[in-house]
């Protein structure tokens, strides 16, 4: 339409913009025009320039405060703290800990227990020790790993030692978060044999893999496999 038809209905004309002054009024960086746009721009960058020269800082501060802690000291009693696993409880600040602790010089024959901490500040301070798993074997247990199934279930393995010539992997299963777990259930393995604390995997199909080495000569030579669980791990197999 012309000038003259919107006038003649009663539409208002848009007004012309003024030079230097942005079609934005409700913007103080209006009246700036363009050059208001590069401003703000560059202060955006220095805001963010700042952040990250902060950041820095601020995360050595913290990984340094967590690097200062002592968990745990040695006694005649607890000669030993090694191989340890984290269960989160609620994805946030709720953990589980536990941890290989052995008595009677601390050698991979001496006699350990698992013992467990918990904390509810995403491991800033801890609750006292309790046993998460008591010694089932003539020698020792040790070695934990957690792997979660889903928002209740999860899986608990540790290694159970007899002898040179007897050890393996052996698994517990909680349906509630942690909470309560069943009774230990021992892999279908011989000989001496282990898998790494923390390796245990969950495929994308679902399957279960237990990454393992074993002896069958009281450590004179030694040999990869692995154990396998289609079914959340109510059963195993052993790998050719």
């Amino acid at each position: 339409m012309t000038a003259a038809q919107n006038e003649e209905l009663g539409i208002d004309q848009p007004k012309a913009q003024e030079p230097g002054r942005s079609l934005d009024k409700d913007s103080e960086w209006a009246p700036f025009g363009s050059k208001g746009v590069i401003m703000k721009a560059l202060i955006n960058i220095l805001v963010v320039l700042v952040v990250l020269v902060a950041l820095p800082f601020h995360c050595l501060a913290e990984t340094k405060k967590i690097l200062e802690r002592t968990l745990f000291t040695a006694t005649e009693d607890s000669f030993r703290y090694s191989e340890g696993a984290v269960l989160q409880l609620d994805g946030k600040k709720e953990l589980l800990m536990v941890v290989s602790v052995f008595s009677l010089g601390g050698h991979d024959n001496s006699p350990a227990q698992l013992l467990a901490w918990r904390s509810h500040d995403g491991g800033f301070t801890w609750g006292q020790s309790f046993v998460f798993q008591e010694n089932i074997g003539k020698q020792n247990v040790m070695i934990p790993s957690f792997l979660r199934l889903s928002k209740n279930e999860v899986l608990f393995f540790f290694l159970v030692t007899n002898s040179l010539q007897d050890a393996g992997t052996w698994i517990r299963r909680s349906n509630d978060n942690g909470r309560t777990w069943d009774k230990p259930l021992k892999l279908p393995y011989t000989g001496y044999g282990n898998a790494s604390n923390q390796h245990v995997l969950r495929l994308k199909s679902g399957r279960i893999v237990v990454p393992y080495w074993v002896s069958y000569d009281s450590l004179g030579s030694s040999s990869s496999l692995s154990f396998y669980s289609d079914d959340k791990g109510h059963s195993w197999k052993k790998s050719n």
